[in-house]
């Protein structure tokens, strides 16, 4: 392996490859030919991740660090010649992800994630996007979900760093979450009795998501930054905290033994 293997502009092209792996999708990082500029794939990455161009440049160095590891891997391994989609993609989140921690941006917002992290998002086999299906939620409100799922991972996983929020208003806006839940689930039994169990599970759904009900819950003193509350919501159903399907644990047990861990 050659200097060439290395460059910045060598390393630019394959990454940018990378994005049109579709899911399942593989490349081999050898046959990758040309080049490709920092201008190039900075600004590919701001289409892609709706960042601005200081975000990109970080983003870009990350992506170009990681694949560096890569190619040291090569030489005592023949399956890392391979670049799976989801291995571009968890490099290409975990680099986003520590923009936003280090502080070049201030929390998560929808802005931030671009097309096709929320695409492999909705591709995944989290339990949420199921719980989302088994009451039939359409597709562009799932499109949301997703966004809204990875806006709230990042942004409660920086309240940890935040010392205007303790662990007292943390525990606090779990409790208002899971309230609103059982109220939704009481009103939506009661509007729907005799309905089919997916359109009772679809009005839960819809009220938990309600902007009306989203903008009352707060952490601490604020106001959630957008998609932080319905996107917690989305998080306590992957973790079967919370169902949307009237016989959602069911469901689950069934979903769990078909997936197992990968779930």
């Amino acid at each position: 392996m050659n200097d060439e293997a290395y460059s910045d502009a060598r390393l630019n092209a394959i990454l940018s490859a990378g994005f049109d792996l579709d899911r399942g999708g593989k490349l081999h990082l050898f046959e990758i030919d040309g080049e490709m500029s920092d201008e190039a794939f900075e600004s590919q990455i701001e289409r892609e991740a709706g960042v601005t161009a200081r975000n990109a440049r970080s983003i870009a160095f990350l992506m170009r660090k990681w694949l560096r590891i890569r190619f040291q891997e090569c030489m005592n391994s023949e399956e890392a010649h391979t670049l799976t989609r989801q291995q571009f993609q968890s490099c290409f989140d975990s680099a986003c992800e520590s923009t936003c921690r280090n502080g070049l941006m201030n929390y998560a917002t929808a802005a931030f994630l671009g097309k096709s992290r929320v695409d492999g998002e909705l591709n995944s086999r989290q339990l949420y996007i199921a719980q989302m299906d088994w009451v039939a939620v359409p597709g562009q409100q799932q499109y949301k979900a997703a966004q809204d799922y990875i806006i709230a991972t990042i942004n409660r996983q920086a309240w940890a760093e935040d010392d205007s929020i303790s662990d007292i208003d943390v525990e606090r806006f779990e409790q208002e979450l899971l309230a609103g839940y059982k109220g939704n689930s009481h009103i939506a039994q009661m509007a729907h009795d005799g309905g089919t169990p997916e359109e009772i599970g679809l009005a839960l759904f819809d009220g938990c998501l309600a902007p009306s009900h989203c903008k009352g819950i707060r952490i601490g003193n604020r106001d959630p930054l957008d998609g932080t509350v319905e996107g917690s919501y989305h998080m306590l159903a992957n973790d079967e905290e919370i169902g949307w399907h009237p016989d959602w644990r069911e469901r689950v047990r069934k979903f769990k033994e078909e997936h197992g861990d990968t779930a």
